[in-house]
């Protein structure tokens, strides 16, 4: 179109590159499909695996018991 040209009402002036904005919903669309097929946890399963996360943390930051001597299986010399 150049300046000063006679155009018609409803007649596009400009035309707008929309090819990143395609590719751009179209790439949005895919996740939001790859989320949506994705089978979700149950509140109770998550509940379950964050305690069972806690108590495995829990239980590497407890000091460890002690180990005891084993009795001899020689008796002690009276000396």
């Amino acid at each position: 179109m150049e300046e000063g040209a006679w155009v018609r009402a409803g007649q596009p002036l400009a035309q707008l590159d929309d090819t990143l904005l395609r590719a751009q919903i179209a790439q949005q669309a895919a996740v939001t499909a790859q989320s949506q097929a994705r089978p979700r946890a149950s509140p109770a399963s998550t509940a379950r695996a964050c305690c069972r996360r806690n108590r495995s943390k829990a239980a590497a930051t407890r000091p460890r018991p002690r180990k005891r001597p084993w009795p001899s299986s020689t008796p002690a010399r009276a000396g």
